[in-house]
């Protein structure tokens, strides 16, 4: 079947014949640098990483249009205490006005320049020998990787302590809340919360025990690796816009029951070329097309073969209580399913199953274990969304995944792990005033049964 013949061609093609949506800006920046700021001539290219998966905030690095008299004399000399303050201002689909129905964004972030040398010590610019000069001669392009001011304070805290008769959900909650209820930013406090997927451990603790030092961001690491564990599918947080989220990685049944969701439409390449319109919000779903390149990897066979499809582990309580062994008339009798977890995650199709004995023998976090296992059972998807508006995207996003398959329209389900977001100028040139977002996302998704 043709894809325009699809009810997923006339689902896209309502989308892309709708309503203009506000994914056009114009941006500029400040530099704040030796107590005097100097506007940029422009703001060439922004590039936003978020890793949802490995780390918890994104990396953003932008490139600015500057005098070269200005980055000579004033930029880098003052490379360690520079401040950037960006302007995101909504405008129309087809003009650069500014849309008066939106509201302008505006951050100030520390920012550490990328060196790209100095021009007075090596001497090869022209007209070196005067700041007028210089910036009478030429622009440079300079980059600038970009921190949140809210971050800088909280990846330097460290926490510790013991935490009475309390689960590893309310001390993540707890201690996240605190530390970002300390921080103020231009004299607002910063962020404003944690939004916490509900953890797949609830047992209660008689004792928490936080070595001190334990930075902050490391914290819900530490519980799960080291103090039971906090969910059975992976454990992620990540710092986006005003609160903390936190989540299971690869935790791919949590679509029909999250509040906010994300459906992507596979389109094939080309079919909807450069368009401004290629999203709907519909309630708690946000609906998207994928029309730009798209790529499947399926390692999970691989990854189970070598690292197994199950886990064999000691029950280390049982180890530390009373029913490691039993005795009576004199001898001691041990049952090894009563202190042995053996755990399956998928059994393989050829009934040979692959279960090896953690790398933690003893242990009693058995949902560490059970992360490890999921990880290894599915797939990754990675995508293109063009004319992109990137906070749509939040970590650990439930996704589905339409695709056409022959005749048949296919779902896969999964979950947001990375969202590459690429800012660029509409045009070239001095005269381009124009931005628009191109978004490329990784999923991870549940593996496909194998076919009867």
């Amino acid at each position: 079947m043709e894809f325009e013949q699809t009810s997923l061609y006339r689902e896209a093609s309502n989308i892309v014949s709708g309503d203009a949506k506000p994914v056009h800006f114009l941006w500029r920046a400040d530099i704040h640098a030796g107590g005097q700021t100097y506007a940029a001539l422009k703001v060439k290219q922004i590039d936003f990483k978020r890793d949802f998966e490995n780390n918890y905030a994104e990396i953003a690095v932008v490139k600015l249009v500057v005098l070269a008299g200005t980055y000579a004399y004033r930029l880098y000399p003052n490379q360690s205490s520079i401040d950037i303050t960006m302007y995101r201002t909504p405008i129309g689909e087809t003009s650069s006005s500014p849309n008066p129905d939106a509201q302008r964004q505006t951050e100030r972030y520390t920012a550490t320049l990328v060196d790209r040398g100095n021009p007075l010590l090596e001497g090869n610019a022209a007209a070196s020998r005067s700041e007028e000069a210089m910036n009478t001669a030429d622009t440079v392009d300079v980059e600038f990787q970009l921190t949140n001011k809210a971050l800088e304070q909280i990846r330097m805290m460290s926490v510790g302590g013991i935490y009475r008769a309390s689960t590893n959900e309310d001390v993540i909650k707890y201690v996240l809340t605190q530390a970002s209820s300390s921080v103020k930013v231009d004299g607002v406090r910063a962020p404003k919360g944690v939004d916490m997927v509900k953890a797949s451990n609830q047992t209660q603790r008689d004792h928490i025990v936080i070595p001190q030092g334990t930075k902050v961001v490391s914290l819900p690491n530490y519980l799960h690796n080291k103090c039971g564990g906090v969910y059975s599918t992976g454990m992620g947080y990540y710092l986006q816009g005003d609160y903390w989220y936190v989540y299971p990685c690869y935790d791919t049944k949590r679509f029909n029951e999250a509040p906010k969701t994300l459906t992507v439409i596979n389109v094939p390449k080309n079919k909807f070329p450069n368009s401004p319109r290629t999203y709907r919000k519909d309630g708690r779903n946000t609906v998207i097309l994928a029309t730009g390149e798209v790529s499947f990897k399926d390692t999970s066979d691989a990854r189970q073969l070598n690292e197994g499809n199950g886990v064999r582990f000691a029950d280390a309580n049982q180890f530390m209580g009373l029913g490691f062994a039993t005795t009576k008339n004199n001898r001691v009798t041990m049952s090894r399913g009563d202190n042995v977890s053996e755990f399956v995650s998928a059994p393989r199709p050829n009934g040979m199953n692959n279960v090896q004995v953690s790398a933690n023998p003893i242990t009693a976090n058995p949902f560490n274990e059970y992360s490890k296992m999921a990880q290894r059972q599915g797939s990754y998807v990675s995508l293109v969304w063009e004319s992109s508006l990137p906070e749509l995207v939040f970590p650990g996003m439930p996704v589905r995944l339409l695709y056409l398959e022959g005749d048949i329209i296919r779902e896969i389900y999964g979950v947001v792990l990375q969202a590459f977001d690429a800012v660029q100028m509409v045009g070239a040139g001095l005269t381009a005033d124009r931005h628009s977002s191109i978004t490329a996302l990784a999923i991870f998704v549940q593996r496909e049964p194998a076919p009867r």
